[in-house]
């Protein structure tokens, strides 16, 4: 008996570092995520930031020279702004396109271009603040490097919305040892409101499940 569950282990074992060791390194994978968001808003010097957590879903599906690519996450944030409560609900939505330019076993390189949706609730000491939603587009070029199971990328772009543009940054590692694996990811979005002497940041953090397919 002990004989087969070693051979059943040994042979999973086998079957999960085949998978990733042959496993396109941009290949298609869908991501179930935690959340951890930081939004700060600078002004005339001053600055004031709301914080929380929430979840997303995300997916990257390609074949060798394209990509389709999307998400969708929710946040709710608190924090103090000049001295009162705020509250804060989020909600963003993005839907893209890329090129693969590179597509190597152990290395992958892209161009993609989305669509952005952004919008938030906000409510001070309990009194509804109104709403904003901002609508644009974002350009980003990106790189991956993978060795067997371990992934690690990242991606510098621009987004342009309604009011609101500037650069994004991500980085992140994965570790896909079969065909559900994890990863952690940080992102920045570095924005300048139009015609207002005003920026702001918002800083994500995700950890969450990869499940390649």
């Amino acid at each position: 008996m002990k004989r087969i569950a070693y051979a059943v282990v040994a042979l999973c074992v086998a079957q999960g570092a085949s998978a990733a060791e042959t496993k396109d390194p941009l290949g298609n994978h869908m991501d179930l995520y935690f959340s951890s968001l930081d939004f700060e808003v600078e002004s005339g010097g001053d600055k004031a930031s709301i914080d929380g957590g929430g979840g997303g879903l995300a997916f990257w599906l390609g074949n060798e020279i394209g990509l389709f690519t999307g998400e969708i996450q929710s946040n709710k944030l608190d924090g103090n702004i000049g001295g009162f409560d705020a509250d804060a609900d989020t909600r963003s939505f993005r839907v893209g396109l890329g090129y693969r330019f590179l597509n190597e076993r152990n290395a992958g390189a892209w161009l993609r271009a989305e669509y952005v949706n952004f919008d938030a609730d906000l409510e001070i000491d309990d009194v509804d603040g109104g709403s904003d939603e901002q609508d644009g587009f974002g350009i980003h070029a990106g790189g991956m490097i993978g060795t067997g199971m371990f992934r690690g990328y990242a991606e510098i772009g621009r987004v342009d919305l309604d009011d609101l543009d500037g650069m994004e940054y991500k980085v992140g590692v994965s570790i896909q040892p079969g065909m559900v694996g994890g990863f952690i990811e940080y992102r920045v979005t570095d924005l300048e409101l139009d015609h207002v002497d005003a920026d702001e940041k918002l800083e994500d953090l995700r950890i969450g499940l990869r499940m390649g397919f």
